[in-house]
């Protein structure tokens, strides 16, 4: 910036030297942060202001290096916990980006001086530069927005990101346009505003996806993609994360799985399995597809994310993991073990809702090892009730995964009541006694604790269980779910036209949220047709099983169908 049409002098070769030495640092730094090195990258950056970047106004390259060397050392003090010293390097960089206008007189200010060529010459040069400033203020501000969502502080946040998407505009940039639109729809989710969220996302979602859709076909190789197509791509998808997002946190399980669907398709084209950004969809798509009750599908997400996590790389990404590194928190590998034990439990479910008691046994087991291979582990096997009885770990470490509930439900299938109720019963307990109530986790213990009291034949209690959970559970598929099992006690009550109501209840829920012909839907209409026969209605009866053994038939085909595309 400011450096041309001098020759070689001395003071040139002495700004190159300046400019390679910051670009190095910039380098040496990001390296070291990958490796969990902080103090040692805090070091150079630190090096590297005070050699390079004394008096940053004299030269505009070494302005645009101050403002990258701050802000790389924010997203450094970020991690390693020191919130406001980061944000005021971040602030300061927002500074700095700020001054390059005022360095470069504009072609008003120069009316009159010099010769038209020279001019012409200079304003070209002009705009290359303050189209590099813009660029690296979109990404100051970026930072600074993402610290300030991390610390809670929305309101701030929201204002750097459009000031960010003013600057998009400006020059045209329409991928990181959707970028500020999706962050600003976090913004409004985390405020409590999911309407306004989704408009914001969706904006940017359409945008993408016409660019994407005027890119046309691309060759099958993506290392013939240009940058642009790339680009355009991995701002699609991460606008369909981000609606399925929304749509997620509104119980709006049907339209996320289409996001997600998506999403998926997209990255297959040019990410590799092991991408955080591909893991992150398996996962989502994993996590709504057990909510849509589609098990098998679900399975293959879950197993494909369980296959990536054990050849991903060992990077940090995002200052939350970084911080529990630094701050003597759990290592890493600890929050990693979390998220894996978390799909091992949903891969246990899944067993479990497609009557593999056994297997679904597997799979906490599984998990349960997971975390005796760590940190954790270590500490529990060296506790005193653990060194008189060995067999107490297990146990310990099923207390601490919250899965009391889980091996009560497995046993209640094996036939093994008597444990089942008292698991089931301790977990109910626990939820409803805990300090900080989670309502949706207390109407789930509510239905198994239900479904233990049914097995004992005492229909009654079960029944007032179920009405108390139905409130608690947000997601409409639950929600059917435990209608439908009221049906069952009711029936079992003799209370045949109460039944009926609560069958017709479950029924549409199903078929509204799964479809006529998914299994869930059948079974509940199978109730509805016992309520109608044992009221005398052998007409409707009839009618109603014909239909059933139709969508049986679907059901069936459509199983057998969705597996051999899974595989």
């Amino acid at each position: 910036g400011g450096r041309g049409g001098r020759g070689g002098s001395a003071s040139d070769r002495m700004y190159l030297r300046m400019y390679q030495g910051c670009e190095e640092a910039l380098k040496k730094a990001d390296a070291l942060m990958q490796d969990g090195e902080f103090q040692q990258a805090n070091t150079q950056l630190q090096r590297a202001l005070d050699t390079f970047c004394a008096d940053p106004t004299k030269d505009g390259n070494i302005l645009l290096f101050a403002s990258k060397l701050y802000r790389c050392r924010g997203g450094l003090r970020m991690k390693m916990g020191e919130d406001d010293a980061a944000l005021s390097d971040y602030r300061e960089a927002r500074r700095l980006t700020g001054i390059a206008p005022s360095m470069f007189p504009s072609e008003k200010e120069l009316a009159g001086r010099g010769d038209a060529e020279t001019r012409e010459d200079y304003l070209l040069m002009r705009d290359t530069i303050i189209q590099d400033f813009q660029m690296e203020e979109i990404e100051v501000l970026f930072s600074l927005a993402e610290a300030l969502v991390f610390l809670k502080q929305t309101p701030e946040a929201l204002g750097a990101l459009v000031q960010a998407l003013k600057t998009c505009k400006a020059i045209g940039d329409f991928c990181k346009q959707a970028h500020c639109f999706i962050q600003i729809g976090m913004c409004y989710m985390r405020q409590g505003k999911p309407e306004l969220a989704e408009r914001k996302i969706r904006e940017a979602y359409t945008q993408m996806k016409t660019a994407v859709d005027q890119q046309g076909q691309l060759p099958k190789d993506p290392k013939l993609w240009l940058y642009e197509d790339r680009e355009t791509r991995d701002a699609l998808l991460r606008s369909a994360v981000a609606l399925a997002n929304v749509m997620t946190i509104q119980a709006r399980t049907k339209e996320a799985e289409t996001y997600l669907s998506e999403a998926l398709l997209i990255g297959m084209q040019h990410l590799d399995e092991s991408s955080e950004t591909m893991r992150e969809v398996r996962l989502r798509l994993g996590e709504t597809l057990f909510k849509r009750k589609k098990y098998a599908e679900c399975s293959v997400h879950l197993k494909q994310w369980l296959m990536s996590e054990a050849i991903r790389p060992k990077s940090i990404r995002g200052f939350g993991m970084a911080r529990t590194q630094t701050q003597g928190g759990p290592p890493m590998r600890d929050v990693r073990m979390r998220e894996t034990v978390k799909v091992m439990l949903l891969l246990s479910d899944v067993e479990y809702c497609q009557g593999r008691p056994e297997a679904s046994f597997d799979w906490i087991e599984e998990a349960c090892r997971r975390v005796e291979r760590t940190e954790i582990g270590r500490q529990l096997r060296q506790t005193q009730a653990v060194q008189e009885d060995p067999r107490m770990l297990d146990f310990l470490i099923y207390n601490m995964l919250g899965v009391g509930g889980k091996i009560g439900k497995i046993l209640l299938k094996m036939g093994q009541v008597e444990k089942a109720l008292y698991l089931l019963e301790e977990e109910h307990r626990e939820l409803v006694e805990a300090s900080v109530p989670d309502p949706v986790r207390i109407g789930r213990a509510k239905v198994d604790y239900a479904l233990v009291q049914r097995e004992l034949g005492l229909q009654d209690e079960a029944r007032s269980l179920l009405s108390e959970a139905i409130p608690l559970l947000p997601e409409a598929v639950d929600r059917a779910h435990a209608r439908l099992l009221e049906a069952q006690c009711l029936h079992d009550m003799g209370q045949f036209s109460e039944a009926l109501a609560a069958s017709e209840d479950a029924v549409r829920m199903h078929e509204t949220e799964l479809g006529p012909a998914h299994m869930a839907s059948i079974h509940a209409r199978a109730q509805q047709c016992s309520a109608l026969y044992a009221l005398g209605e052998e007409e409707r009866a009839r009618e109603l099983a014909a239909l059933n053994a139709v969508m049986e038939n679907e059901c069936h085909a459509a199983l057998t169908a969705a597996a051999a595309a899974a595989t």
